[in-house]
């Protein structure tokens, strides 16, 4: 995915550049639903009526759905049901970019 490449560009930088590179991005704007998805415990019988959003969706617009809607999302590509993520996850996620 998109994370991957950028991972990969990320990973070619010297440390100290790295470290900086890193510090100046907003996780919101580079991470995904499904980078959150990866940490999320949920499965999607947990909660079948649960709104669907698309797997590309914008780390910074989970975010906002999650605020606005008491519960998990579901996570779809290309129709399929991947998974759902909750506010535990995206909190994982986060967590876990910030230990990079």
């Amino acid at each position: 995915g998109l994370t991957d490449r950028a991972d990969a560009k990320v990973a070619e930088l010297s440390g100290g550049m790295r470290q900086r590179f890193v510090a100046q991005i907003n996780p919101l704007q580079v991470l995904t639903a499904e980078d959150i998805l990866a940490h999320s415990t949920l499965t999607t019988q947990q909660n079948a009526e649960a709104p669907t959003q698309p797997a590309d969706t914008p780390a910074s617009v989970i975010m906002s759905l999650l605020h606005e809607h008491d519960g998990p999302l579901t996570i779809t590509c290309d129709r399929r049901q991947l998974g759902q993520i909750d506010r535990t996850a995206l909190l994982a996620c986060l967590a876990s970019y910030n230990r990079k």
